[in-house]
């Protein structure tokens, strides 16, 4: 995913889906700060064959959320065994 943001955040995200505990991380925006205007992410850990909901949570220096994007995403099942 890639967007930008006229004030520096801190994105984070959680992937849930039924049956499984859920996935969260803090995205790596290669900042000392942890902060930026340019966000440049790929996410992992969809669980495949599964309908998982992302939500993408951005967060400003004082700690405060200040937007939040959830979808669900519907991962195809994996070629390979498990």
């Amino acid at each position: 995913m890639y967007f930008k943001t006229s004030d520096e955040l801190q994105a984070t995200y959680t992937i849930h889906c039924e049956g499984y505990n859920d996935f969260s991380r803090t995205l790596n925006n290669n900042t000392l700060s942890g902060y930026t205007t340019n966000h440049e992410y790929l996410l992992v850990g969809a669980i495949s064959g599964q309908i998982n909901t992302i939500t993408v949570t951005l967060t400003n220096k004082q700690g405060n959320p200040v937007d939040t994007l959830s979808w669900s995403y519907n991962a195809p099942s994996l070629q390979g065994g498990d």
